[in-house]
């Protein structure tokens, strides 16, 4: 299925708002609002929404609407969370940073320091774009396959960043 480019935002904004409608209906199944919240955050790319996600992170516990739900904040969530609020234009480098450092604090694990590269280089810069582009392509690199891996990830931000990227297709 197609989804024309100025579609996306407002399709993503519409499937992240049912999963999380979605969720408060399942009061009785923590499992199911995990579910409905991981998908959700496959789509929430808009800033209401990543204002939200990000509030818990700050309170340590998913709440919609003023409901807190019975599911528990992984750190799968937080990361997920945190690299799209990176990736997003109306958050300030201060903001980001600190929802990182909030995020990130207390974990030491390979997984947060990667995220934390992902965010560094995922800001929306059309020169950090470029200085990524051209490391990920240079043939000479000794860059390992992790690293490279990194770098892709926090270049290809297709749904916040698709103006920024257009020039390396």
């Amino acid at each position: 299925m197609y989804l024309p480019p100025e579609s996306v935002a407002k399709f993503n904004k519409e499937v992240a708002t049912f999963f999380f409608k979605k969720a408060m209906n399942e009061k009785e199944d923590s499992k199911l609002q995990t579910f409905c919240i991981d998908k959700a955050l496959t789509f929430v790319t808009e800033a209401d929404h990543l204002r939200m996600a990000a509030s818990w992170i700050e309170s340590g516990k998913i709440t919609i609407e003023g409901e807190d739900l019975a599911c528990e904040l992984t750190n799968e969530h937080k990361y997920d969370i945190l690299k799209r609020y990176y990736a997003c234009d109306a958050f300030t480098l201060d903001m980001k940073k600190a929802l990182k450092a909030k995020t990130l604090s207390d974990d030491q694990s390979d997984n947060a320091k990667k995220v934390s590269q992902i965010c560094d280089n995922s800001l929306p810069d059309a020169a950090l774009k470029e200085k990524l582009w051209n490391e990920i392509t240079d043939f000479d690199s000794k860059d390992t396959l992790i690293q490279t891996q990194i770098k892709i990830a926090a270049f290809f931000q297709r749904q916040q960043q698709l103006e920024l990227i257009k020039p390396y297709f």
